[in-house]
């Protein structure tokens, strides 16, 4: 994993997007996580109890991954492991 322990982060960077979500989810219980894309705040509380956006993401250009409102989401208290929050999470683009 390029972003993790190994990088000197405590915890792994994980995605659902596109074929990273095909590797699966990581095993237990999530306690907190930043989504970070085109969502909104309504979408992410379908597995989140508390979501607050924490910034949002501009371009210089005119880019695909952020023509709608795309920003920075804190998620706390889940709705479930990660086994159970996977197929909500995973998306394409």
């Amino acid at each position: 994993m390029v972003l993790g322990p190994d990088a000197g982060l405590p915890n792994p960077v994980l995605s659902a997007h596109n074929a990273h979500g095909d590797w699966g989810p990581p095993p237990g219980t999530p306690t907190t996580a930043l989504c970070v894309g085109e969502f909104g705040a309504d979408d992410l509380r379908a597995s989140w109890s508390e979501v607050t956006e924490l910034a949002p993401i501009t371009m210089p250009v005119d880019d695909q991954e952020v023509q709608g409102h795309a920003a920075i989401y804190l998620c706390r208290r889940p709705h479930g492991t990660w086994a159970q929050l996977w197929p909500a999470l995973r998306h394409y683009d």
